[in-house]
This record gives structure tokens, sequence and C-alpha cells, in this order.
């Protein structure tokens, strides 16, 4: 398991599993501001990715409705 780091507004992840086993991503705050309906998340605020599996993350610092601060995945 890999906590994401703090996020600082307009910072891009590029993030790729090169194990040979599944990794898992915890965002706090909140990845996709807490939204489950993207297939790599797993669960609230959990990105899973299997090996060689990648995703691409942008930090949101704003809390200006109705965004909240976190990590939004724009590219997987």
């Amino acid at each position: 398991t890999i906590a994401l780091p703090a996020p600082a507004s307009g910072n891009i992840l590029h993030i790729k599993n090169i194990a040979a086993a599944t990794i898992t991503l915890t965002g706090t705050p909140a990845i996709n501001m807490g939204d489950t309906t993207h297939p790599k998340i797993t669960s609230a605020n959990v990105i899973t990715l299997t090996p060689f599996q990648h995703v691409t993350l942008q930090a949101v610092n704003d809390v200006l409705a109705p965004l909240i601060t976190g990590h939004m995945i724009i590219s997987d």
C-alpha cells in the first residue's frame, strides 16, 4: 500500500506498477472527490493497480464547491 503525497495544486503524478504484485494507492483527503465509479478505484479513495497498469493523477487543493482537496484521475 502506498499513500499519495499531500495534494499541491497543479502537481501531476504518473504512477506505473512495475512490480509483479498488485499495489494499492490510498488518498488523503480524497481521490476523485470520493467517487467510486472509475474502474481502477476499488473503494472510496483507493486505487488498485495490477502489474504493469498505470494511472495519472492531478492534484487539486481548491476547496471552492463543488471541488474538494485531493487527487483526480486524468488518464488511465
